[in-house]
């Protein structure tokens, strides 16, 4: 079993110092070395996270991962350098996932293919019983956790990345919702964890609200800790006001709202709100 790693990474630090003074030197040394340490750090940090332990709350690593080069992008005129385009096939013990990706915002379709008795092959075309997920604003492959396979949107709105999960056994979405974007990888928005009834998912929930925090103040907090059931007391200063008139023309705008939760998926989908922060923004 192999998995075929694309591409290579290539850091060029270069360094100019000026001047006769040693202490000045040393110090642009010293700052220089620790920025590269931490980058490289949280590089590599990212880079595995997506296929960390089963009991870490991540997701399962397939068992092989193949790309094919699909050329040039129809949607970039002749001679025009467009991104890249290939079919990534996701290898696990029942079943595969392929993404196909033409470079334009989102994949250009996502299945799912039961496993027959030997290894299917990593194709544009598709196989009898291959099931293709319908995921009509765009999304990209995030990950499986046991049969669940997860995607995720091809961009944040309102600073949530929405995502939805859907049962390998028979191709049907079971949950979406959006979670929290932040600054880390996609793949770590989602928690999965296994329990005795199944899986439970924690996230940062990202939910547009009915009124203006800002502006409203504890009438819209009450509203809105009712409506969610948030287990906090602490009403949140919602940032992205001073300019959002700038960009929409009034400040009046409804607030978005970040809280921690958790999911059980069986019988039905179930979402929990758990003890946690809650974070505030102008929605635009």
């Amino acid at each position: 079993m192999t998995v075929k790693k694309l591409g290579n990474e290539n850091a060029i630090v270069e360094m100019h110092v000026s001047g006769e003074r040693t202490f000045m030197r040393n110090l642009i040394y010293m700052v220089t070395a620790a920025t590269l340490i931490i980058s490289l750090s949280t590089a590599c940090q990212q880079s595995q996270s997506f296929w960390n332990a089963e009991s870490d709350g991540h997701f399962d690593a397939p068992i092989r991962i193949e790309t094919v080069d699909l050329g040039a992008s129809p949607y970039y005129p002749d001679g025009e350098a467009g991104p890249p385009t290939a079919l990534t096939c996701y290898y696990f013990p029942d079943f595969m996932v392929k993404e196909h990706d033409l470079g334009e915002r989102g994949a250009e379709w996502l299945s799912i293919l039961l496993n027959p008795e030997e290894t299917p092959e990593c194709k544009s075309s598709h196989e009898p019983g291959e099931r293709i997920l319908e995921y009509p604003w765009g999304g990209y492959f995030m990950g499986v956790k046991g049969n669940l396979v997860f995607l995720r949107g091809s961009d944040t709105v309102n600073g949530g990345l929405s995502f939805v999960v859907y049962d390998s056994s028979n191709g049907k979405k079971i949950f979406e919702d959006s979670a929290y974007h932040g600054r880390g990888p996609s793949s770590s928005l989602v928690q999965v964890v296994s329990t005795r009834e199944g899986y439970l998912l924690k996230y940062l929930r990202v939910a547009l609200t009915a009124c203006n925090l800002n502006s409203e103040g504890a009438a819209c907090w009450n509203e809105i800790k009712a409506e969610y059931a948030l287990r906090s007391d602490d009403m949140p200063l919602c940032r992205g006001y001073d300019h959002i008139a700038d960009l929409v023309g009034t400040d009046q705008v409804e607030s978005v709202i970040s809280y921690a939760v958790e999911v059980t998926l069986s019988p039905l989908p179930s979402i929990q709100s758990v003890a946690g922060p809650v974070e505030c923004w102008a929605s635009h």
